[in-house]
């Protein structure tokens, strides 16, 4: 069956077979200009489709014509082959960087064109490297070139110089035998490797080794027969610990700076020391005597002088030699004061004395007696012995003894306390020094007090009224010089009437004053005031010689008058009077004027001219 809708289009073109038993084409011509495409129909067993391919240039099929144009197949043979003639198309090929080369395209077939080549370096491996950092560092990214002959790769940042760069460190060296290591220092590196060598380890010789010394012995003092405790003071020097306690040797002699011999060897230890400390050791010892003592102390060494503590320096180990001076045993030393006693005592009155005892020395004196010695002023022999009693007394401690004694005839006394004594001169307290158990002498008196009786002031001249004071005794009574009591007590006052010289006394038990005299001036003519006159026996002297100054006889004085210039003192009488009189004027050297002055009263005055002295030439 002929398709003939497909006659426009499609020309059926012979000389090809097509073996559709064998599935090949048998092609007998080509047309070397165009493809073909084959399009036939096949009926098989009543089915009929169409079946379309390509038939490549150079290939064309050989179609077998049967008769009136038709082609007629069966089961094994194909029916009526038409082809269709189809141009070329222009095409071209593009390479990955859109670079194009151009070509022609068949129909139903490929392209002819071949893209062209890629750049030179395309896709070939690249990179990129950054700054180097301080450890000569650097970072890298990896690309490829791409179509402009580019790295893709960008470049990075240079590198982190590593964690620990720069920071401090250390290197210490393997320890010594005593553990002591020796350290570098340095810094890390880019390596993270420290700069700082290892150093070697210290050498043996530096390890830490004690230094034991021994101090002085103290106390430096001591008292014989009582136990003593010696103290020393043990110290490590050294740098090292002594890891144990140790043994010391404390040697006293009785001799002073080393000498003698040793009287005390003793082995007191003291604790394990560190570096830089100290213990004490200490040893007791009762000096038998006194005297100067000397002692020393030795650090680890025991008594056959043997050493325990490996040290740096074994030669610094004994402290110096200490002197220790040593007192006697304790003993009293009594002593008494001078006696405290009234130097005027009230003959028939008891006598009270004091004194203080003392003990000086060093030991304590019990219930010893102590006694006063009374004698005659001259200490020719013992009036009286006085016993104040017992006393108990520690070293260098005081007390009171107190004791009062019957009156005594009147005279004079000498007094002493003495310590340590009865009144049989027996003592009870053994003594340091038994002579200067007594203290010294005081003197009194005992006298009746009566015998100083006095009134005060001995002469006076008053108006009309006049005061006395009474001392030296008790009980007193004031007389007139009649004998007429005028009163009692320890003052009187007197007023009187008519003028004149008085006296009055006191009395005091058996024994009566002297007179006090009163001379009363304004109790009648001395009302009056003062009057009289003043003249020279010469009104001009010679220069350096002297006249004589007279005054007549003068009433009214109630005190007393004198003459200017002169030593001359007027005293009047009872009626108020003074005789008249003279007085020399002494050497005149020039003019003067002498005045009669009473009571205060310029009552007449005189002038003396001198005359001058002419020398001859």
């Amino acid at each position: 069956m002929v398709d003939t809708t497909l006659a426009d289009n499609y020309v059926a073109y012979l000389g090809c077979r097509y073996d559709a038993w064998n599935s090949t084409w048998n092609c007998v011509q080509t047309d070397g200009a165009y493809s073909y495409q084959m399009i036939w129909d096949m009926y098989q067993q009543d089915l009929s489709y169409w079946y379309d391919g390509w038939i490549p240039q150079g290939s064309m099929p050989v179609l077998e014509e049967r008769g009136g144009g038709e082609l007629y197949y069966n089961s094994w043979t194909c029916g009526i082959y038409w082809l269709r003639r189809v141009d070329p198309e222009p095409c071209s090929a593009t390479n990955a960087c859109g670079m194009t080369a151009p070509g022609w395209r068949p129909y139903g077939g490929s392209c002819s064109a071949i893209a062209p080549s890629m750049p030179a370096y395309y896709g070939a491996s690249c990179s990129a490297t950054s700054a180097v950092n301080a450890c000569g560092q650097t970072n890298t990214n990896y690309g490829t070139y791409n179509c402009s002959q580019q790295c893709s790769a960008t470049t990075p940042s240079a590198p982190a110089l590593p964690a620990n760069y720069g920071a401090s460190c250390s290197v210490t060296s393997a320890p010594n035998a005593c553990g002591q290591t020796n350290t570098n220092y340095g810094t890390y590196g880019c390596s993270n490797n420290c700069s700082a060598n290892t150093p070697a380890a210290p050498s043996n010789a530096s390890c830490p080794t004690p230094d034991v010394t021994a101090g002085g012995i103290t106390p430096t003092s001591a008292v014989a027969g009582t136990p003593t405790t010696l103290y020393s003071t043990i110290s490590n020097i050294g740098n090292g610990g002594t890891g144990s306690g140790f043994p010391n040797y404390f040697i006293i002699r009785n001799g002073p700076g080393s000498s003698g011999s040793d009287v005390l060897a003793q082995n007191p230890s003291v604790g394990a020391l560190g570096p830089g400390t100290s213990g004490t050791i200490s040893v007791s010892y009762t000096f038998p005597g006194a005297g100067t003592y000397s002692g020393v102390v030795c650090a680890d060494y025991n008594g056959g002088w043997g050493s325990t503590i490996g040290e740096s320096n074994e030669g610094n180990n004994c402290g110096p030699w200490t002197n220790i001076t040593v007192a006697p045993a304790p003993v009293a030393d009594l002593t008494a004061g001078a006696t405290s006693v009234s130097s005027l005592i009230q003959a028939g009155s008891n006598i009270s004395l004091s004194a203080t005892v003392s003990n000086i020395g060093t030991a304590t004196a019990s219930n010893f007696p102590n006694i006063y010695q009374i004698t005659d002023d001259g200490i020719t022999y013992t009036v009286r012995m006085v016993d104040p009693g017992t006393r108990t007394l520690g070293p260098s401690t005081s007390t009171g003894i107190g004791a009062t004694t019957s009156s005594l005839p009147e005279g004079w006394y000498r007094v002493r306390a003495c310590a340590n004594y009865n009144t049989g001169w027996g003592g009870s307290v053994s003594e340091s020094n038994s002579g200067n158990n007594c203290g010294d002498w005081s003197r009194f008196q005992v006298r009746d007090s009566n015998r100083d009786v006095a009134c005060s002031p001995a002469n006076q001249t008053v108006s009309t009224s006049a005061s006395w004071t009474a001392s030296g005794g008790s009980g007193y009574t004031w007389r007139d010089a009649l004998g007429n009591t005028l009163g009692s007590g320890s003052s009187l006052s007197q007023t009187y009437t008519s003028n004149g010289n008085y006296a009055v006394t006191v009395s005091s038990g058996s024994f009566t004053s002297t007179a006090c005299n009163v001379r009363v001036t304004g109790a009648g003519s001395c009302s009056a005031s003062p009057a009289g006159s003043l003249t020279a026996d010469a009104g001009r002297v010679r220069q350096g010689t002297s006249t004589t100054l007279r005054w007549s006889a003068i009433t009214g004085v109630h005190t007393s008058c004198s003459v200017t210039n002169t030593a001359a003192t007027i005293t009047p009488n009872e009626n108020c009077d003074a005789s008249a009189s003279s007085v020399s004027s002494g050497p005149v050297t020039t003019q003067t004027t002498y005045v009669l002055r009473c009571d205060g009263i310029d009552l007449d005055s005189v002038t003396v001219d001198v005359l001058p002295v002419i020398q001859e030439f």
